[in-house]
């Protein structure tokens, strides 16, 4: 069995409780979703501030570099290569090019919510890391590489039928119309999360 599935069976109870626990995130997210359908972004205060605070689009992006990334979002733009490459084109806040893999991940799903989301916490769930890698022109091939697999693997979950069940009662149980993959991001996150926490006690642990 994938190992991502038998963990979101084993820590089921948990994942939900801590949905449960985390209404405001829903409240947000869907806040977003029907905010992106009216239209406008670029000039939309309220949009981009409850998008900054749920997709933690801090202070490390700086002005320059939110203004293109909401033009890209409000352009609909559904190439994430493109979104890669247009956003490591312009200093963040320290001066510096990056590659936003998860930032780029989170505004193509804004466009399409089919398409799932790569942040650390689904990372961990998955075992899917990001290589650093000097050159950022081979940082976008490998963050593609990634993002491709994360696409692979996402459906690949959501074709076990005890996890499409899960999905759906966890939808029905919790109010959500959202997307299948939206959910089982929501499941990957906390699930992540779970795992990060277990490592560092066992950190501690050891350490004693």
């Amino acid at each position: 069995m994938d190992d991502a599935i038998n963990l979101i069976k084993v820590n089921k109870g948990q994942i939900f409780r801590e949905l449960v626990k985390d209404k405001k995130s829903f409240e947000l997210y869907v806040k977003i979703r029907e905010g992106f359908k009216v239209g406008e972004i670029v000039n939309n205060e309220a949009f981009q501030k409850t998008y900054k605070i749920f997709y933690r689009l801090g202070r490390n992006f700086g002005d320059r570099l939110r203004k293109k990334y909401f033009q890209l979002l409000q352009e609909q733009e559904k190439d994430i290569k493109k979104v890669l490459v247009e956003l490591s084109r312009i200093t963040g806040a320290n001066n510096k090019n990056s590659v936003w893999l998860s930032f780029a991940s989170k505004l193509i799903h804004t466009v399409d919510n089919e398409k799932p989301i790569y942040d650390s916490m689904v990372a961990e769930a998955l075992h899917l890391r990001v290589r650093y890698i000097k050159d950022i022109n081979k940082r976008i091939e490998n963050s593609l590489e990634t993002y491709n697999s994360l696409k692979k693997r996402i459906p690949e979950i959501l074709e076990d039928q005890e996890i499409e069940t899960m999905v759906d009662d966890f939808k029905r149980r919790l109010g959500l119309d959202i997307s299948d993959v939206k959910m089982l991001d929501f499941m990957l996150w906390k699930l992540g999360g779970i795992l990060k926490r277990r490592k560092s006690k066992r950190q501690l642990v050891s350490c004693k």
